[in-house]
């Protein structure tokens, strides 16, 4: 099953070189080894496209996630035949979760191991046109991140700021517009680095989330 995610993570990059040429641009012109990237956190979540900045990874690292991949996928989305066939072709452990308080992000915490490469969007749901979430309310970051980030301290993480994909297929569209261009930022920074910025803060959880939040509007 790897050799299939790769062939089709590897088509997914063909595509993106064709049909949606994109800039990537370096935070701070501090380029990273993405061989070295345990950690990518999507900020700036606009579409269920987003898949398609795959096309910006390095075949090597397209290997690597072909067969160590973990994903938190909303169950809302992964019970959609599409998109879970999507993910599960993509990624070898997309892990449902609910959106309410319940087991399933425990679980998901318990399958994260050592060698995991995992893809997280910290905001947990679409920005929809007007800017909001579907219920009209601003897009926050939610404090799962903070988690996530614990179990992976002393290794390197990657803030991908996408520049928005409303213009190729916003929430509630289902066929992509062809030949858009696209836009992205890159930030390689070191997990433990970060954490240690918030250790004398009162609410850790709370400032951590507020400065992604700054990071994504500065730089998407």
């Amino acid at each position: 099953m790897g050799i299939i995610r790769f062939l089709f993570i590897s088509f997914v990059k063909i595509c993106q070189k064709i049909f949606y040429p994109t800039k990537v641009t370096w935070v701070n012109n501090r380029k990273a080894v993405w061989d070295n990237v345990p950690l990518v956190v999507v900020l700036n979540h606009t579409s269920l496209f987003e898949f398609i900045y795959a096309g910006i990874l390095p075949f090597s690292y397209i290997k690597k996630i072909s067969s160590h991949l973990i994903a938190p996928v909303a169950k809302e989305t992964s019970d959609k035949w599409f998109m879970g066939f999507l993910f599960k072709l993509m990624a070898p452990k997309p892990i449902p979760i609910s959106r309410k308080k319940d087991e399933s992000w425990q679980y998901f915490l318990d399958q994260i191991c050592a060698r995991d490469i995992m893809i997280f969007l910290p905001e947990g749901r679409m920005k929809r046109l007007n800017g909001f979430d579907k219920h009209g309310k601003k897009m926050t970051v939610r404090g799962g991140i903070v988690e996530v980030l614990k179990r992976y301290q002393g290794r390197e993480m990657m803030f991908v700021y996408s520049g928005g994909l409303h213009h190729v297929l916003p929430p509630g569209k289902t066929i992509p517009r062809l030949f858009k261009r696209l836009s992205v930022k890159l930030e390689s920074i070191k997990v433990s680095e970060y954490l240690e910025k918030f250790k004398n803060d009162i609410n850790i959880k709370k400032s951590i989330c507020l400065d992604m939040e700054k990071r994504r509007d500065k730089y998407t």
